[in-house]
This record gives C-alpha cells, sequence and structure tokens, in this order.
C-alpha cells in the first residue's frame, strides 16, 4: 500500500489551480485590444463622435474633496459646452470652448467656478500621443472594465515603472472609444480625482446655438487681454532649433531634450504677459507633465517703469492675484514656502498639494519649474539648468 503525505496532494491541487487560473486570464487578456488601438480610439472618438452627457467630478485639494456634477455637450471635432448643475452655489456656471475660442458661463451674481478642476479639453488626446514615451516610464495594461453608465468598457491601467511616480485608471467606452471614468493618483498612491459619467448619449441633435458667445462685440472688446501666445516647436517637428527658438523668444532660452527622470522636451510656447514675452517648455514621461517656464529678467526695452516696478526687476510676482490666471497651477494657497541652495543660486520652493514649483533668477532669466514630481527630482531638473 502506497502512502501518500497529503502536503504533496497539497501542493499538486495548488499547482492545478494556478494553472487554470493563468489560462482563465490568458483567454480573457486575448479577447481585449492592445493599448495603442485602444488610445488611438480614444483619440480618434474626441475628433468624430457627438454626445451629451452627465458626469461627476471629484478633485482632492489641500482644503478638502470639492465634488461637482457637470452636464456636458461636445460636437466634434472641437466644441464642448460644460455647465456645472451641483453645488446649487455653482449652478449655471460653466465653460465654451469652440475651435481656439473658448468663454465662461457666467452668474449674476458674479461667481465664479474654479475651473482648474475640470479635465482639460481633450487631455487624453494631447497626452496620449506619444505612446513609445508612456510604454517606456509606464507599465499599460488592459483589461474588461464592465459597466459605466450602461455602456460596455474597456479598463487601461497605467502603473509607473519608476518610483514616486502617479499612476491612472481609465475606462473606455468599448463601442465610441470616449472615456466614462477616470481616477488619478498622486505618487503616495493617493486618489487625487475621479470623473465617472452617470449617463451619456451618444449622436445626439446637438443645437449650434449652444456654443455661440452670449457676449456683444463693445463687451468682449473692453475686456483685459488674459496671457496669450504661440507654439514654436512641437515633437513631431523634430530636433529643435535653438537658434531659430530663441530669436522668437527675443532672448537665450535654456532648454534641454532630454531631462533627469525619462522627462521627454514636448512643446515649447510663447506666453505673453504685459507686452514682455514668456516661454514655456513642456515636458512628459507620458503621463506626468513637467513645466519649465522661463522670462527675461530685465524690463524690455525702452518701457518705463510702472508702479511696484524697479529697472532690472524680476517679472511681476506670480502669487500676486491678476485678472487671468498665469500659467502652470490655479493659485490656492502654498502649504508651505521654503528657500533653498543650489549651486549658489537662491530657490523659492512652494508646494501645493501634489504639485511643486520652483522658482529661481540665473543671469537675466527668471526660471519657474512646475511638476508632480518628487522634489528630491525637480532639485536635480533644476541644477541641470543652473549649471548651463
Amino acid at each position: 500500500m502506497v502512502l501518500i503525505n497529503k502536503s504533496v496532494i497539497h501542493k499538486v491541487l495548488l499547482i492545478m489551480l494556478m494553472a487554470m487560473l493563468m489560462f482563465i486570464q490568458s483567454n480573457v487578456n486575448a479577447d481585449t485590444p492592445k493599448p495603442a488601438i485602444l488610445f488611438q480610439k480614444m483619440i480618434q472618438a474626441y475628433r468624430t463622435v457627438d454626445f451629451e452627457g452627465r458626469f461627476t467630478l471629484i478633485h482632492r485639494t489641500p482644503m478638502g474633496n470639492q465634488s461637482f456634477e457637470i452636464h456636458e455637450y461636445r460636437k466634434a471635432p472641437d466644441k464642448r459646452r460644460i455647465e456645472v448643475v451641483s453645488p446649487s452655489d455653482f449652478t449655471g456656471l460653466g465653460m465654451v470652448m469652440s475651435g481656439e475660442k473658448s468663454w465662461r458661463l457666467e452668474s449674476s451674481e458674479k461667481k465664479r467656478f474654479p475651473f482648474h478642476f475640470l479635465p482639460p479639453d481633450q487631455l487624453e488626446d494631447t497626452q496620449f500621443h506619444n505612446l513609445n514615451l508612456l510604454l517606456k516610464n509606464y507599465k499599460v495594461r488592459v483589461f474588461d472594465g464592465g459597466s459605466v453608465a450602461d455602456r460596455d468598457t474597456y479598463l487601461i491601467e497605467i502603473t509607473p515603472k519608476r518610483p514616486n511616480r502617479p499612476s491612472r485608471k481609465i475606462w473606455i467606452d468599448a463601442e465610441k472609444g470616449v472615456p466614462l471614468k477616470s481616477e488619478l493618483y498622486d505618487a503616495q498612491k493617493v486618489l487625487r480625482r475621479l470623473t465617472a459619467y452617470s449617463n451619456i448619449n451618444f449622436g445626439p441633435t446637438i443645437d449650434e446655438k449652444l456654443f455661440k458667445n452670449p457676449r456683444k462685440f463693445w463687451d468682449i472688446k473692453k475686456r483685459p487681454r488674459g496671457p496669450h501666445g504661440e507654439e514654436i516647436w512641437n515633437q513631431g517637428q523634430g530636433k529643435p532649433d535653438v537658434a531659430k527658438i530663441r530669436d522668437k523668444a527675443q532672448f537665450s532660452v535654456i532648454l534641454f531634450e532630454q531631462l533627469p527622470g525619462g522627462f521627454s522636451l514636448q512643446s515649447i510656447n510663447t506666453i505673453e504677459f504685459d507686452k514682455a514675452k514668456n516661454v514655456h517648455l513642456r515636458y512628459s514621461d507620458g503621463l506626468t507633465v513637467l513645466s519649465v517656464f522661463q522670462s527675461p529678467f530685465d524690463r524690455p526695452p525702452n518701457r518705463p517703469p510702472g508702479p511696484g516696478r524697479r529697472p532690472g526687476g524680476p517679472p511681476p510676482d506670480r502669487e500676486k492675484p491678476r485678472e487671468e490666471p498665469p500659467p502652470g497651477p490655479p493659485p490656492g494657497g502654498p502649504e508651505k514656502d521654503e528657500k533653498i541652495n543650489i549651486n549658489g543660486i537662491e530657490c523659492k520652493v512652494l508646494s501645493m498639494g501634489p504639485i511643486t514649483i520652483f522658482r529661481w533668477r540665473k543671469g537675466s532669466i527668471y526660471f519657474t519649474l512646475i511638476s508632480e514630481a518628487t522634489q528630491k527630482e525637480m532639485i536635480g531638473i533644476a541644477t541641470k539648468f543652473i549649471r548651463k
């Protein structure tokens, strides 16, 4: 009579169970499309699909969570209307985007909605064009996402290969390709933003009047002009021509195509404040965005010093209230404000929730570095610009 050890039986059963689970998982994954196909479908959807829907937006801030219910109209390829349903303090407020133009929906009480809580228009379109960069720095997997707003979805799960980077989950409509739900987690794996549609209607008849600016010509003309500028380079144009970029910016811009931490230069824009040009270098690792703003420290030639200015003084302090929001993160009150020394240069450091801001002056250029990267990484990046 042969005696079989119970532990051996348990091991055999465990191996068989694991094999069955792997087989089932492989079959499930075989039915899901590749990430590249879904990203392309999502980008295409923004350009071709009309819809009307309602979504909930929950945004975590240093002051606590903010929750909104928002009604949306989208008419491809470039029209979008967002109107707040609740809370009641913000009902009726919103924003309309039509091509390159945009304006706010305002109330008679002159209340203003904190628009930085809203997901930017065509977020996924602009963020996931560089799939190779995303796959280089993040692990991307696709699963059956179940039902969202009574629609079948695929779940894209994006997790970092490097420590201290954010992660993201996106539920995409299986048929149309429109993102129906999104969860954004910071480097500490804390949920920072949730967007989820409760209902959505594809292919409705959307009235063009929804995207017409109600302001009269004279009303628009008397409003102060906010920051404006132009794109002078993007990653699709090949290697940046530094001399040409400096000529357009009208000062000696410092730039690198690659930065520590896997950040790659994506675009360069000029932004004009008070008739002085600033330059915005936008970097990305495929998901995390890093911005470097540069502005000439000296005032423009033949321009007399205005109130609060002095010859050769720094540009206006961007912490002070302005008619229009400055580049970078929205004002919200920094949690910390400190100064550090990098290679003999004094840097001002501000923390606003997950966002960190570095500011310093070197020679004739004033720098602002903004990202959700760790302070240690940002010190390394600032050091690279300071040593240039």
